[in-house]
């Protein structure tokens, strides 16, 4: 199975909304948007989070958004022990399955692996799903404006754009709802109508090879640190 993605297929017209490090009191808010404007989205949830926001969990399902896995704790997958990263995945994964939910997709914490991180995701039959646009959302210095405009001129067919309902070590990351209705609303005015989730569709260009080709994490690395 091919294990880490980067962005989806470059011919079609697709793209993929997803979240990460909630969910939070503000994920509500997105889902309202995901549902008056019609499209679905991917939500990578830490597991210490899972008990106090069942209802909203339940809720992204409700509306065919997708969950996946993004640690118990935001824990950095960088150079951590085989039983560390297992834990940190497997404990989330039970979260999940306390409340009927199961994933198979995950993404790592600061978009941070090694070699050894790749093999234990590998062996729990996971994707790592990473991004082409990251939409800065994080740099609370950053305008709205600027982060709208900044992934706008650099969306393509099949790109994976990332924002995040809650900031780890921040909090809620209240103005992201608003920077999604727009980004929303100018995409589909582009065209785009056609919207990715990654269980559903396995139109991928990857990274690593099925056998973890080291050169996809070197060329990820120059590129993104």
């Amino acid at each position: 199975m091919r294990t880490i993605f980067f962005h989806g297929d470059r011919n079609k017209k697709q793209i993929a909304i997803t979240f990460d490090d909630g969910p939070s009191s503000i994920t509500f808010k997105i889902l309202k948007v995901l549902k008056k404007e019609n499209i679905p989205a991917t939500f990578f949830i830490m597991g210490k989070k899972v008990n106090n926001n069942k209802k909203v969990l339940k809720q992204m399902i409700k509306q065919g958004c997708e969950i996946g896995n993004h640690t118990y704790n935001h824990t950095d997958l960088n150079f951590k022990s085989s039983k560390v990263i297992r834990t940190e995945l497997l404990d989330t994964d039970r979260k999940l399955g306390d409340i009927n939910i199961k994933t198979k997709i995950m993404r790592c914490p600061h978009f941070r692996f090694d070699s050894k991180a790749v093999s234990v995701i590998k062996k729990l039959k996971k994707m790592m799903i990473f991004v082409d646009i990251d939409s800065l959302d994080w740099i609370k210095i950053l305008p709205m404006k600027f982060i709208i405009f900044f992934v706008l001129i650099r969306v393509r067919n099949g790109s994976i754009i990332g924002f995040h309902d809650y900031l780890e070590g921040i909090g809620d990351n209240k103005r992201v709802v608003s920077i999604v209705r727009d980004v929303i609303r100018k995409l589909k005015k582009r065209g785009y109508t056609n919207w990715l989730l990654f269980l559903r569709c396995w139109s991928f260009n990857i990274i690593f090879n099925k056998s973890g080709n080291l050169m996809g994490y070197i060329f990820f690395y120059i590129i993104f640190f």
